[in-house]
């Protein structure tokens, strides 16, 4: 019989261990239990609830005009006062809020002489606790004329502790779905620890709805 090397011999049945520990370790997340001890595994998971919008706030972009800088800035604050004046019935005046004030010089085509005119403009926000009241705000702010350009809505909800407990235990829910598949056992046998990373966004929505996401890393254990 034909000698085989001991040193060749002895690299291949290294080779072969190590390639044995790479297809026998855990998947990520799980960690295996020791004598006496549970296993643990850690797992993400997502959900998202939906919720009538309980806010919303509406943008204009409203504009004045004069001869110098002084007249176009206080056309432009008659113009947002009557906004306001026309508004009241709708919403306190504490929810109109003017940002974002500009001013530059155009040549006014409408003389001879095509002199200097100076426009004014600002952004000018509405909120309304009562979504409901969009329609009738666009409406009255838009009929002053055509000094004000409606830029849109956005709606968002402020009051949301009920559906983020919701969005929370579904999303908890999913990380165990997701746990038991990485562990290989039933879900219900998986206990969840004390700690865990939550996370909850409300983003904006629309008219109808408003999304509530919750993101949920726990770790469960679990008897083998």
């Amino acid at each position: 019989m034909k000698p085989y090397p001991f040193g060749i011999l002895a690299v291949f049945l290294a080779t072969v261990a190590f390639a044995l520990l790479l297809t026998a370790r855990p998947p990520a997340g799980l960690v295996p239990a020791e004598r006496g001890t549970a296993a643990r595994v850690t797992a993400t998971g997502e959900a998202v609830v939906w919720a009538p919008p309980d806010v919303a706030e509406v943008t204009f972009r409203v504009r004045g005009q004069g001869a110098d800088v002084a007249a176009a800035e206080s056309d432009l604050q008659v113009t947002v006062t009557r906004i306001a004046e026309e508004l009241r019935h709708l919403v306190p005046r504490e929810s109109v809020r003017v940002t974002g004030r500009g001013i530059r010089r155009e040549t006014d085509v409408a003389t001879p002489d095509g002199s200097a005119l100076f426009v004014s403009t600002a952004t000018l926000q509405v909120r309304l606790s009562d979504p409901d009241r969009v329609d009738a705000v666009v409406a009255t702010v838009m009929g002053l004329g055509a000094r004000c350009e409606y830029e849109g809505a956005v709606y968002r909800r402020e009051g949301f502790h009920r559906e983020e407990r919701t969005a929370v235990e579904r999303a908890l829910a999913a990380a165990r779905e997701r746990a038991a598949m990485l562990a290989g056992v039933d879900p219900d046998r998986l206990e969840a620890m004390p700690e865990a990373e939550v996370e909850v966004t409300v983003e904006e929505g629309t008219a109808d709805r408003v999304p509530i996401r919750a993101r949920v890393r726990a770790t469960f254990a679990y008897r083998p």
